[in-house]
């Protein structure tokens, strides 16, 4: 597995900043094994949650608050729109392969911006084999503009997160 962050030096990740470094991240992940990726946007109205340790009663606490919390959740990235993306209090791609085994085990990647610091993008990327092959191609030769994007630390979080 592996992080890391983006920060805009001026201002905040705009929908076409979001759309560009989605795709980019969609495309690399896609590379990394045969066939396609399936790509979910969720879009939520109030600020999402995560569980950091295995505890059933309280992971399922904290999906419910997120669903309920969600303003919309569309398939594909191409079906994410800027009128979503500026209601939006935080904005989550999850990726995932369409066929499991086609690609190395548990490999998914997240991306989020907005919530707590809007001028973040952060990345999660696992197994290794697919992150450092992303991380490379992505904080390589496919970085942005450093004019433009400074690098986080990689373990910022943009949502509400119970380390219990």
């Amino acid at each position: 597995m592996d992080r890391w962050s983006f920060r805009k030096r001026l201002g905040s990740i705009s929908f076409y900043d979001f759309r560009r470094l989605a795709r980019q991240f969609c495309d690399t992940v896609d590379a990394c094994y045969p066939g396609s990726s399936k790509v979910t946007v969720t879009f939520y109205k109030n600020l999402p949650g995560s569980v950091t340790m295995l505890d059933e009663g309280l992971m399922e606490f904290v999906a419910r608050l997120n669903a309920e919390g969600e303003l919309a959740k569309v398939d594909r990235l191409e079906n994410a729109t800027k009128e979503l993306f500026d209601k939006a209090v935080n904005v989550q791609l999850l990726i995932v392969p369409a066929e499991e085994e086609k690609a190395p085990r548990s490999t998914f990647g997240h991306l989020e911006c907005k919530g707590l610091r809007n001028d973040l993008l952060t990345y999660y990327i696992q197994p290794d084999v697919v992150a450092r092959s992303v991380r490379g191609q992505i904080l390589g030769e496919g970085r942005p503009s450093v004019f433009k994007f400074g690098t986080g630390k990689g373990f910022e979080h943009l949502h509400r997160v119970s380390l219990r």
